[in-house]
């Protein structure tokens, strides 16, 4: 049972059975590792603009040689099983996963080979959970470990199955979705950020109607504000875009961020961007009362002014 701890990675907890024999030149180790348990626990980022990858052959590490005898040249053959499934834990998915693999190269320069198979689990996305269908996890790379997934994963939203493709490896995760019966990326995304198409929405109907650029704002905000927050260290992350009813060539889009420094004061800063001009903003609010607050802003045009806003928050 022995502890092997990855940093801000993955745990394991290992037994192993490995036989050694050679010399200084020429030393070769065998056997088996049996993972008892595992746990990563790294984040991932989703690369939800990429609509294509391109794979390129990467070049083989340079690794100095070790200072100890034998090991530095040892060629590794060990086959790598598990005992209960290695659990997948993160912002994105919680997978349990049975591997079967071998370890190889040196020991300066592990390599795993094999696939590994997703047996339950789900993926996050969108404010929605994905229930995984099937899963596999290849390791391809010739020169390090990198594990290369291939996930289908669906969820139900009303009347459509949703089926959300996750591939690539952990730096450069390609998203595909697709649904059932047949949409748009637009209208999927819709129904995923708020339960309707965008047909429905310019028809009014259980409510007003969203834009599509509307619809992209809130899913960037869903899917990244407390993401960003955490990084960040902002309290404050909105996201807004207004089409005008009137002139359909004004198109305004804006992001605020803004940091509380007591109880009842907060800082914001906001970056508009309408008709091609970009327009940036300090505003101030302080809370008087529970729902009253009193705000204060200029912006870079010179402009600045106050208002009092009563603000009331339901779910």
């Amino acid at each position: 049972q022995l502890p092997v701890e990855i940093p801000d990675t993955m745990s394991l907890s290992l037994n192993s059975s490995l036989s050694f024999k050679g010399d200084r030149e020429n030393a070769f180790a065998e056997g088996q590792i049996t993972v008892l348990d595992g746990l990563y626990y790294k984040d991932v980022k989703l690369n939800l603009l990429k609509s294509f990858t391109t794979v390129k052959r990467s070049a083989p590490p340079r690794t100095a040689r070790t200072a100890i005898p034998y090991f530095g040249h040892t060629v590794l053959d060990v086959s790598v099983k598990r005992r209960l499934p290695i659990v997948v834990e993160n912002n994105l998915a919680y997978l349990e996963i049975s591997p079967d693999l071998r370890m190889q190269g040196t020991v300066n320069n592990p390599v795993l080979s094999g696939r590994a198979r997703v047996d339950t689990g789900d993926i996050y996305y969108g404010g929605k959970t994905f229930v995984v269908k099937r899963g596999i996890v290849d390791f391809l790379n010739p020169y390090k470990i990198e594990p290369t997934l291939d996930i289908h994963s669906e969820v139900a939203v009303r009347d459509w199955l949703i089926t959300l493709l996750i591939s690539g490896t952990l730096e450069d995760l390609k998203v595909e979705l697709s649904s059932n019966p047949p949409e748009s990326r637009a209208d999927i995304l819709s129904l995923l950020v708020a339960g309707k198409t965008s047909a429905e929405m310019r028809g009014g109907k259980g409510g007003a109607s969203l834009s599509a650029n509307q619809m992209m704002a809130q899913l960037v905000a869903s899917t990244f504000g407390d993401d960003i927050k955490a990084a960040t260290g902002i309290d404050v992350l909105e996201v807004a875009t207004t089409d005008d009813q009137v002139d359909d060539d004004v198109d305004l889009i804006k992001i605020t961020i803004g940091k509380k420094l007591t109880e009842r004061m907060t800082l914001k800063y906001a970056v508009s961007s309408t008709q091609g001009e970009t327009i940036r903003s300090t505003i101030s609010e302080y809370q008087l009362m529970d729902r009253l607050i009193v705000s204060g802003f200029q912006d870079s045009q010179g402009i600045y002014g106050g208002e009092m806003i009563f603000r009331v928050e339901f779910r």
